[in-house]
């Protein structure tokens, strides 16, 4: 989705700071595939493509609809930032989790590692004045604020999967 946010900004100091976001973020799959092998989850194709991912390929396709219906570069570049902003009440609430479970040490993408590496980006320091220079019309801001919306509403409907499998499964 970074890649993409990239590949859709024309504006040239837009395109500067989600270039940015897309190289800090690059390679976090890989500590995602180190993690699924270290808990030894790996899976197969069809399991990942089977009915039980389906919500959750279904919120990522709802992502993505939502970043390719914007219509100016001051609103693709949000897209990103509402990645990061659920990703840090994501790691606020599974760090502790997962140091509980006694696997914080062992793991990259889904421990206090790639936590802390989210906190040091860039867009946190460097490109902040950037990002409060961008000015927005009544028509850009609504188009903004629709567009985050309709993202949290995304996420809400991946966390609402996410209890009901806890609750099915009996975790608590």
């Amino acid at each position: 989705m970074l890649r993409l946010t990239h590949n859709l900004i024309s504006d040239s100091a837009l395109k500067k700071v989600a270039a940015s976001l897309m190289a800090e973020d690059a390679g976090h799959e890989q500590w995602y595939l180190f993690d699924i092998e270290q808990l030894n989850c790996t899976r197969d194709v069809p399991w990942l493509f089977g009915v039980t991912h389906q919500p959750v390929r279904d919120f990522v396709y709802q992502l993505i609809g939502a970043l390719l219906r914007v219509s100016d570069d001051r609103i693709r570049i949000i897209f990103p930032l509402v990645l990061e902003s659920t990703g840090k009440v994501f790691f606020k609430h599974l760090v502790p989790l997962v140091d509980r479970c006694g696997y914080n040490q062992s793991l990259r993408y889904f421990a206090s590692f790639h936590q802390e590496i989210e906190m040091n980006h860039n867009i946190y320091q460097d490109e902040k004045e950037e990002l409060h220079n961008i000015e927005f019309d009544d028509n850009i801001y609504q188009e903004a604020v629709a567009l985050i919306q309709r993202c949290f509403d995304s996420f809400e409907y991946l966390a609402d999967h996410l209890e009901h499998q806890r609750i099915i499964f009996g975790n608590t």
